[in-house]
């Protein structure tokens, strides 16, 4: 089962202590092979998490470099694609 293969790239939140953590990932077309509707195995995807846990707040920043080799929708010959983001998510923890 593909979700056996990567778990190892899950973070545990739950249990973490409160603070800072990062977290850094180098993920290569094996990763991308797992996903029945991704149309390539051919990349790689360097990926640095920072986190920062506190009791009522989660705060991610994701920094990513991503190199992908995939069928040009224009020609049908293979092109080489690159990706350089930051993405930043924040959960806060709602009251009951």
């Amino acid at each position: 089962m593909w979700v056996k293969k990567i778990i190892k790239y899950i973070i545990p939140v739950v249990g973490l202590s409160l603070g800072d953590h990062h977290y850094t990932y180098k993920i290569d077309g094996t990763f991308f092979s797992n996903f029945e509707y991704f149309d390539t195995d051919k990349g790689m995807l360097d990926l640095e998490i920072d986190m920062v846990k506190e009791s009522n707040l989660i705060d991610f920043k994701f920094h990513f470099k991503l190199w992908v080799e995939l069928v040009c929708d224009r020609c049908s010959d293979w092109a080489t694609y690159l990706y350089s983001c930051v993405f930043i998510l924040k959960s806060k923890k709602r009251e009951l």
